[in-house]
């Protein structure tokens, strides 16, 4: 099946866009230089709009990478770079992987999968939570961001590579869970964007992570990737094959990180359209979440455009 990536080698001496440049201290690039080992080719923070990706939990070899990349329709992939509640749920792929899924070809997502909303706003159960004070919520959304960006670091990851934290829903429209939620989140963005060389972003249920709220704090997300997946929904969830159109965070025409700043989570897939397994290449996977990226991210090629669809 031909879907244009042999001519993406041809594009990679195209001119790059990135996003906005801030200047960092010569001491801190001179760490940096000597921390990070070399990787095989260099990252690029390219932009990726309109192409289809996807996520799971799964592990994520080096055969499940090449096989569900050559011939599909798949151009970006969710990579867990870290976090106590993913490691412990399972969903966590550290920086070997991210390395092996970065020079097989896709156009990277990370995620930081750390502490919940807790104190009776959690919908599930997991293994760390963040404080319901605001002040202990914000300095730990600081320690995390802490955390993230010295993995993203050891990665080779490139600069203004955006993290994206996972913020899952908390089901409550309660004044001390959106409070604190918010404060977690403003920590993580302000020391990302102020003592790292990355971007702080955040990921959540376009309706139960209540997102909206995030666009009020001091330090706002660079970008975010809004989710409405609903797993016990035969449909698989919002299914718009879109990075827009999200319940919640886009009624009323919202004009909300629409300037390439989006990664939308817009489907849950057991199986194709057609009821069959999720095979390409002869590899399986039991389950994804379909994406769609309209985001600068990590990539070993330039620029990228395409249109997003409902692939199963």
């Amino acid at each position: 099946m031909l879907d244009g990536r042999g001519p993406r080698l041809a594009r990679i001496a195209r001119k790059r866009h990135g996003p906005r440049v801030r200047l960092v201290p010569a001491a801190i690039i001179a760490i940096l230089t000597l921390s990070v080992a070399p990787h095989a080719n260099a990252y690029n923070n390219s932009l990726y709009r309109n192409d289809n990706g996807f996520d799971t939990c799964l592990s994520k070899s080096q055969t499940m990478l090449t096989d569900w990349w050559s011939g599909t329709p798949w151009f970006e992939i969710g990579m867990y770079l870290g976090g106590s509640v993913g490691q412990n749920k399972g969903c966590y792929d550290g920086s070997a992987a991210v390395d092996r899924a970065l020079n097989t070809g896709y156009a990277v997502t990370l995620y930081w999968y750390g502490p919940q909303n807790g104190t009776g706003c959690e919908l599930g159960s997991f293994s760390s939570y963040f404080s319901s004070n605001t002040t202990t919520a914000y300095n730990q959304g600081v320690h995390e961001a802490d955390l993230a960006s010295a993995a993203a670091t050891a990665a080779g990851l490139p600069f203004a590579t955006r993290i994206f934290y996972d913020m899952e829903a908390y089901g409550t429209a309660g004044t001390n869970c959106r409070v604190a939620a918010k404060s977690f989140i403003n920590g993580w963005d302000h020391e990302l964007a102020t003592n790292s060389s990355f971007w702080g972003a955040a990921y959540g249920s376009s309706c139960a992570s209540y997102p909206v709220d995030w666009a009020g704090i001091a330090n706002v997300p660079q970008a975010i990737s809004p989710s409405d997946t609903k797993a016990t929904d035969p449909n698989g969830g919002l299914d718009n094959g879109s990075a827009y159109g999200y319940p919640c965070l886009d009624s009323g025409g919202s004009t909300l990180w629409v300037n390439d700043q989006r990664v939308g989570q817009f489907s849950v897939d057991f199986s194709d359209a057609n009821g069959n397994p999720l095979v390409y290449n002869g590899y399986r996977l039991t389950s994804i979440d379909e994406n769609c990226a309209d985001s600068y991210l990590p990539s070993t090629f330039g620029t990228e455009s395409n249109t997003c669809r409902d692939v199963d």
